[in-house]
């Protein structure tokens, strides 16, 4: 069929010509300069792009317009999916963009309003004693990990301090059995 003919033709091209792909992204990138964060280095992005391609050549298999789409929205993001701060997951006929921790982190400790210094992420485990309660307005964590625990995952927590931050946590986001808990410190010193 015609459709699937295109289709193939713009997935070879692709893959069998990063000059020509490098430099439909490159004129993608120059469309939305302004909308791409500062600082931005957008050869650095083209190549990390490129490389990816060439270590996931499942990724190349899907239409040029959905692996720049999907790679224009890490840009925006200032992410960087060879560095594994994003990544292109392919889902039956779709490609698409997911954040990975370490991008979140570093979205996070970009675009707080107060500079984040430190971010911790737990796993809770069965076995594992875990207490939460407020405490003078602060949320207070008690969490003793049991040693070499490898039992089954019930919940995870963070927290993440600020400079000049002397109370922690600061925030901290309980997921347990599929509840989600949100608490937030009353008292700063900045």
């Amino acid at each position: 069929n015609m459709s699937n003919e295109l289709k193939s033709k713009e997935n070879t091209q692709v893959a069998e010509k990063p000059t020509a792909f490098s430099e439909y992204l490159m004129q993608n990138l120059i469309k939305v300069e302004d909308a791409l964060p500062e600082g931005f280095n957008k050869s650095r992005f083209v190549q990390n792009s490129i490389a990816l391609l060439n270590d996931n050549p499942q990724i190349a298999k899907y239409p040029k317009t959905q692996i720049v789409a999907n790679l224009m929205k890490a840009s925006y993001l200032g992410l960087d999916a060879l560095s594994k701060e994003c990544y292109l997951v392919p889902y039956g006929n779709q490609l698409t963009f997911q954040i990975d921790y370490r991008g979140n982190v570093k979205l996070a400790k970009k675009y707080s309003i107060r500079p984040i210094k430190d971010i911790y992420a737990k796993l809770v485990r069965e076995g594992d004693t875990f207490e939460e309660y407020i405490e003078n307005g602060e949320a207070v964590i008690n969490f003793n990990p049991k040693p070499f625990n490898d039992g089954k995952i019930i919940g995870a927590f963070l927290f993440f301090t600020h400079y000049m931050q002397l109370t922690t946590p600061v925030l901290v986001l309980l997921f347990l059995l599929g509840e989600r808990h949100e608490y937030r410190s009353g008292s700063s010193a900045e």
